[in-house]
């Protein structure tokens, strides 16, 4: 596949140029950083067509991220379980929770329904978080910026939308989220030599986690239910369609399973 022939050579691209000179390119020169956050944001582009994943994949996929799907693990998701035994050691009974690896393949992925597909891309996504990370420099700090200005910008348009129920303001939200989600698991992958070295990572994060905990995020209406009194009118023009309400779960959904991410 060609796609995941060009993730391998990005990534052994950077292995070959090494952290710091990766992270010195990040840092200095704005175009590369903005080109490359966007390039990543588009790889990541949400499908606007349910038709085109499939209702069932996107509602198993959903249920997977919100943690309300029930069974056993799943290796495919990267889980692991562990068993919590009663009191009791002669007992049989057993309870056994997945305890998955975040963040997972999101669902409705345009370009990476394919897993594999999603595996390398997402691969270059941490690669690049973790040679950030590892130079401490400050290039971490200014990758994850990049992202979350151009995430702040599809809020703002959501804000300042003019009662436009196709807009794309979500979906150009999730797949910014999506590549913030894979670079802060890159950067956490770096070990840290000294203690000091953990404080941009731990920034970077702080920031990132700021932005999905705020009102623009959270408060998201994703059912006719959730819509403000204040906006009953605009449900009653159309602007709060079944697809906005499902653009916003998956929103929301993809910013829980970034503050898993942070806080694994």
């Amino acid at each position: 596949d060609g796609g995941i022939a060009c993730a391998r050579m990005a990534i052994a691209a950077m292995a070959t140029a090494g952290s710091q000179r990766v992270s010195d390119m990040f840092l200095t020169r704005y175009a590369v950083r903005s080109g490359a956050c966007a390039g990543l944001a588009q790889c990541f582009a949400v499908s606007a067509d349910l038709a085109s994943v499939g209702r069932s994949n996107e509602l198993r996929a959903l249920g997977q991220l919100s943690g309300k799907e029930n069974g056993g693990p799943n290796e495919e998701d990267g889980g692991s379980s562990s068993v919590i035994e009663g009191v009791d050691a002669g007992a049989p009974a057993r309870t056994t929770m997945n305890v998955p690896v975040l963040p997972r393949h999101p669902p409705r992925m345009l370009h990476l329904s394919d897993p594999d597909r999603y595996s390398a891309v997402a691969a270059v996504a941490r690669a690049m978080g973790r040679h950030c990370a590892a130079a401490h420099n400050g290039a971490l700090a200014a990758l994850v910026d990049a992202h979350l200005d151009a995430l702040r910008d599809s809020l703002e348009d959501g804000r300042s939308d003019s009662h436009d129920a196709g807009s794309l303001w979500q979906r150009s939200a999730c797949a910014h989220i999506v590549v913030l989600n894979e670079t802060i698991r890159g950067a956490g992958e770096v070990e840290p030599k000294r203690k000091a070295e953990t404080s941009e990572t731990v920034a970077a994060s702080r920031a990132v986690l700021q932005e999905y905990l705020s009102r623009e995020v959270w408060d998201l209406p994703t059912s006719f239910d959730d819509i403000p009194f204040d906006d009953i009118s605009l449900a009653r023009t159309g602007y709060y369609t079944l697809a906005t309400l499902r653009d916003n779960a998956l929103l929301t959904c993809l910013a829980a399973e970034g503050v898993g991410v942070i806080a694994q």
